[in-house]
C-alpha cells in the first residue's frame, strides 16, 4: 500500500499512535485536537556502518524499499535494504475486541520490530555480505517528555498534554499530566531506547515491547471530570504497566483472531483497507469515560470535535448493529438528556413535543448542542430508526421500554411538523447535510425526509405498541398512509425520485444565514436525482423490516440516480450542478462543489446491495 497517513488507537481511551509517513513524522493521540501531540519514533537498524530509519523521524536515511499494511486492530511499516537484503517490520497493535469493554479499553499498543531477510535479491541488486553486527532499535521521543527513568525491562516518563475545550480558541487550554511506560518484553533497554541485535550467522532480531498510558480525567460532563473507563480497572500506570508485563502476548493473540474474523471475507483488498481505515479513524475519535450517570461512551465527529452527533452516529450504525450494538445502546441512553421542547422550532403547537439535539457538545466538554442551528425532523427521525434497530438486532428491549415516553413525544413532533396536512413534515427541514444545494439541505418536503419520517413512525408505532401504548397510535399509522400516497403520486418524475415533494421556494430559510429565498420561484435542483432517497431505510434492511415502498422504483432510482450523480472521481449526491459550476473533472476540483458526505454513499450502496 501507498505510504499514508493511519492511526492506531485504544477504544475510548485516548491512547494512540498517528502515522504520518509520507511526512516523516508522528504524532501522540491524547485529550487534544488532531493530528496529537508531534513526537518521533525512532526505529530501524544498523548494518555495515549504516543506519536506516523509518519514515517517523526527521533525521536518518530511509530503508531503499518501504510498504504499509493495515487491518483492522493493527497497521504494519516495512523497510527493505536493497543493499544487504534485510527487512524490518514495525507492528502497532490495539487491543480490539467486540463485545469486551474491559480488555478493549486497556491503555496499551502492542509495538513489534521484527528482521528478517527476503529469499534472493531485492530486484536486480547483489546483496552484500553483513560485516560482524548490527542491531534493531526503537525509541520514542518527544521534546515535551519532562522526566525519563529507565530501570529493568521498564522506560518510564511523563509530560503534560493540553485539554483543549474549545476547538475555535487555542488559548483555552488545560495542561493534564500523562503517565506512560514502555514495558519491553524482547529486546535489551539501552538509555531510553530498546535495542536488539543480530549477526551474519543469524539474520533475526526482534523487539517486542507494550507502550502503556494513564491519564487524569479529561472530560466534563456537566461541569464534572469524567474520569475513563480504564481506571475502574487500573487504579495506576504501574497497574496498566503489570497487566501488561503478565499478558505480553494478549493483544497481538487477540489481532490475530480479530483480524480473522473481520477478513474473512471475498471482498478486495481495496475494500479491506478502507475498512480498516475507517475504524482506525473512528477509534481515534472515541470516548468511554465513568460519569455520575453510568458509563458515557462517545465518538467525536472528527475534525468538528462534537460528540456524539446523532446523524453521524445513525451513518456509522451499521457498524455498530454488525458489531457492537451495545455501543450504540449506551448512546441510546445519554441522547435523551439533550433534547428541546419543539415549541423553539414550531411556536405554540410544538409546545411540549420533543426534539432531539445534533450533537451533546464539543472538544472535551458535555453539557449542551453546540452546532449553529437544530435539525429537528433528521434527528427525531434518526434516534426512533437508531432505536428500533438496536431493540431488533440485539434483542435488547430495556431500552424501548425507559425511552418510550421521548420517543413518543419525538414522534409528535413529526407529526406537527406538517402542517399541510398531506402528511409530509414541511417544517424543521434544514438538515446535516450541510455542504449540500438548498435543495438537498433545507428545501421543504424533502424525499429523503418524508421517506425518513414515513419510516420512523413505523416503527415507532411498532415500539409503542409493545410497551403497551398502541392505543395512541392512529394518527402515526394515518401520516404514514398519507406519506406514501404523496411519495407514490409526487415523489416519482419519469425514472427517479425527485428532490422535493414541493418545489416551491417561498418561505425557504437558509439556517446559517437567516436570509429568505426570493429571487425564484422554485428551488434550483428540486426535481433533480439525488441519492437520499432510501437512506431512511438502510437500518431497517438489516433486521428485514419493510416499509410499503414500491421496490421496483426503489430499485430504478438507485440505479439512476448513481448513474447520472457519477463523476471521475466518485459519486455526487445530486446531479444538480449550480450554474457557476464547471463541467470539468480535471484534478478532482471542477465539480466539487457540494459533493455531499460520503457517509451517505455508502449508506446508498447498502440500500443497493439489499436489492
Amino acid at each position: 500500500m501507498q505510504l499514508m497517513t493511519d492511526a492506531v488507537t485504544v477504544l475510548g481511551s485516548r491512547h494512540g499512535l498517528l502515522f504520518e509517513p509520507q511526512a516523516r513524522k508522528a504524532y501522540m493521540i491524547r485529550c487534544g485536537m488532531h493530528p496529537g501531540i508531534e513526537c518521533e519514533i525512532v526505529a530501524g537498524l544498523e548494518v555495515n556502518g549504516r543506519r536506516l530509519v523509518f519514515p517517523l523521524t526527521k533525521s536518518g536515511d530511509l530503508f531503499g524499499f518501504m510498504d504499509q499494511d493495515t487491518s483492522p486492530t493493527a497497521m504494519k511499516l516495512t523497510g527493505i535494504d536493497p543493499e544487504t537484503g534485510l527487512k524490518l517490520e514495525l507492528t502497532v497493535v490495539t487491543p480490539f475486541r467486540p463485545k469486551d469493554a474491559a480488555f478493549s479499553t486497556t491503555p496499551v499498543l502492542d509495538i513489534t520490530l521484527k528482521l528478517s531477510r527476503i529469499a534472493g535479491h531485492f530486484r536486480w541488486t547483489q546483496a552484500v555480505p553483513i560485516e560482524g553486527t548490527g542491531k534493531v532499535f526503537f525509541s520514542i521521543v518527544c521534546p515535551r517528555f519532562q522526566y525519563h527513568q529507565s530501570e529493568n525491562d521498564v522506560i518510564a516518563w511523563e509530560f503534560l498534554a493540553e485539554r483543549r475545550q474549545d476547538r475555535r480558541s487555542p488559548g483555552m487550554k488545560t495542561p493534564v499530566e500523562q503517565q506512560d511506560r514502555l514495558v519491553v518484553h524482547v529486546g535489551k533497554v539501552v538509555d531510553t531506547a530498546v535495542e536488539a541485535e543480530f549477526s551474519a550467522d543469524n539474520l533475526t532480531a526482534v523487539i517486542h515491547a507494550s507502550w502503556c498510558a494513564y491519564s487524569p480525567a479529561m472530560l466534563d460532563v456537566y461541569g464534572e471530570p469524567a474520569p475513563f473507563r480504564y481506571t475502574q480497572q487500573f487504579p495506576s500506570v504501574d497497574a496498566v504497566a503489570a497487566w501488561a508485563g503478565q499478558n505480553p502476548a494478549a493483544s497481538l493473540d487477540n489481532s490475530k483472531k480479530v483480524d480473522g474474523i473481520i477478513g474473512n471475507n471475498n471482498l478486495s483488498r481495496t475494500i479491506n483497507n478502507l475498512m480498516a481505515l475507517t475504524l482506525h479513524s473512528w477509534l481515534a475519535n472515541t470516548w468511554w469515560t465513568i460519569t455520575p450517570h453510568g458509563e458515557w461512551f462517545m465518538v467525536w465527529e472528527g475534525s468538528c470535535y462534537y460528540h456524539s452527533t446523532l446523524d453521524v452516529e445513525y451513518t456509522q450504525a451499521p457498524f455498530y448493529l454488525a458489531v457492537w450494538p451495545e455501543l450504540l445502546g449506551l448512546q441510546l441512553d445519554i441522547w435523551p438528556r439533550f433534547t428541546h421542547d419543539g415549541e423553539i422550532v414550531l411556536g405554540e403547537r410544538g409546545k411540549g413535543t420533543v426534539m432531539f439535539s445534533h450533537d451533546i457538545g464539543c472538544v472535551t466538554d458535555i453539557d449542551r448542542q453546540r452546532y449553529h442551528h437544530h435539525m429537528p425532523v433528521e434527528e427525531n427521525t434518526n434516534y426512533i430508526l437508531l432505536s428500533y434497530a438496536y431493540w431488533r438486532r440485539s434483542g435488547d428491549h430495556s431500552r424501548v421500554r425507559r425511552h418510550a415516553d421521548v420517543i413518543r413525544s419525538a414522534m409528535e413532533f413529526l407529526r406537527h411538523c406538517d402542517t399541510t396536512g398531506n402528511g409530509v413534515p414541511d417544517m424543521g427541514m434544514a438538515n446535516t447535510i450541510d455542504d449540500a444545494s438548498p435543495a438537498v439541505q433545507f428545501g421543504k418536503e424533502q424525499t429523503y425526509l418524508a421517506v425518513k419520517t414515513m419510516a420512523a413512525l413505523q416503527v415507532g408505532v411498532e415500539m409503542l405498541d409493545s410497551v403497551g401504548q398502541g392505543a395512541v397510535c392512529e394518527p402515526y399509522r394515518g401520516q404514514v398512509e398519507k406519506i406514501l400516497q404523496v411519495l407514490e403520486e409526487k415523489g416519482w418524475q419519469d425514472d427517479h425520485f425527485v428532490t422535493l415533494l414541493d418545489p416551491r421556494a417561498d418561505a425557504i430559510k437558509d439556517p446559517w444565514s437567516g436570509k429568505v429565498i426570493t429571487d425564484v420561484q422554485k428551488v434550483p435542483g428540486w426535481d433533480a436525482a439525488h441519492i437520499y432517497t432510501t437512506n431512511g431505510l438502510a437500518l431497517l434492511d438489516m433486521i428485514g423490516r419493510a416499509t410499503g415502498m414500491d421496490e421496483e422504483r426503489l430499485r430504478q432510482d438507485l440505479r439512476v440516480a448513481t448513474k447520472r450523480c457519477m463523476s471521475k472521481y466518485g459519486c455526487r449526491h445530486s446531479d444538480y450542478l449550480p450554474p457557476s459550476t464547471s463541467s470539468s473533472d480535471e484534478g478532482g476540483v471542477g465539480r466539487a462543489a457540494k459533493v455531499g458526505w460520503i457517509s451517505m454513499n455508502m449508506m446508498r450502496d447498502m440500500t443497493a446491495f439489499y436489492r
